[in-house]
């Protein structure tokens, strides 16, 4: 079997400053800023850097995006740095929205769909929550 050369690869990720993903996160951060579901990126939350937080009200609501390394969106293939990730947050009580890429091609949904659809549903919770407080 003929050995794949990867160090092309190797030098372009000690160069990149941004993650390979930046690009789909500049669309997805432009799409909700344009519905005026403002978000930030660089926060710090749960020893995390989340791709991108949104702030409703007192809470902030987390949106990651998952490649294709991260599983299918199910149990059986998800991976322990995505279990971990989800963990961290649901320990800390952080609403988090995880776009995954293989179920938005899966069933035609763009990614910027999914976390719309996701923040408008959690910030529907939230709004319901603050009425028991």
């Amino acid at each position: 079997m003929k050995k794949i050369r990867t160090k092309w690869k190797h030098i372009a990720d000690s160069k990149r400053t941004r993650g390979s993903d930046a690009s789909k996160l500049d669309k997805i951060q432009k799409y909700l800023n344009d519905k005026r579901y403002f978000t930030l990126t660089g926060e710090t939350l749960a020893g995390r850097r989340p791709d991108l937080v949104h702030k409703y009200q007192d809470e902030k609501i987390v949106i990651e995006l998952d490649g294709y390394t991260h599983g299918f969106g199910d149990e059986a293939t998800e991976s322990e740095q995505t279990v971990n990730r989800n963990n961290d947050y649901e320990r800390n009580n952080i609403p988090f929205i995880p776009i995954n890429e293989s179920w938005c091609k899966l069933y035609g949904y763009s990614y910027e769909q999914v976390a719309h659809i996701g923040l408008y549903i959690i910030r529907e919770q939230l709004r319901v929550k603050e009425r028991f407080k």
